[in-house]
């Protein structure tokens, strides 16, 4: 098997992710105030005032994070980044809002798709890596 399609399939799998990140940036955190994000931060014991700079920060970390993974689509650490990032969101909407769980599109549903991306994307580089 060639390196090139392998490649352009870590590369897509990488713009997935990154296109993922960069919206949940833009749309959630920077240009609408979302209201669950908001409650996250204020149950770690922020301020309004405070709130809002943290997750404009969270908003521009976010689209940075998703430039990068489509940037070194494949480098490693950048998947083994997506999965821890991933795990520790997942369990801080695990302790912050169980009752989400319920719900049709809830927030761990999405992190388990990106943790399961980023596997795949993995398995994918070794797999490269032995031709």
């Amino acid at each position: 098997m060639s390196k090139k399609p392998l490649d352009k399939t870590i590369q897509y799998l990488a713009v997935i992710i990154g296109l993922i990140y960069m919206y949940q940036g833009l749309i959630t955190k920077l240009w609408v105030y979302s209201f669950d994000v908001m409650q996250m931060i204020y149950h770690f014991g922020f301020v309004e005032s405070t709130s809002r700079a943290i997750s404009i920060l969270l908003g521009l970390s976010q689209l940075v994070f998703g430039i990068g993974i489509i940037k070194e689509s494949g480098q490693q650490y950048m998947h083994y980044l997506n999965i821890s990032i991933s795990l520790i969101a997942c369990l801080v909407v695990l302790v912050v809002f169980p009752s989400r769980l319920t719900d049709a599109f809830n927030p761990v549903v999405l992190y388990i798709a990106l943790i399961g991306i980023s596997l795949i994307s993995l398995n994918l580089i070794a797999a490269k890596d032995k031709f």
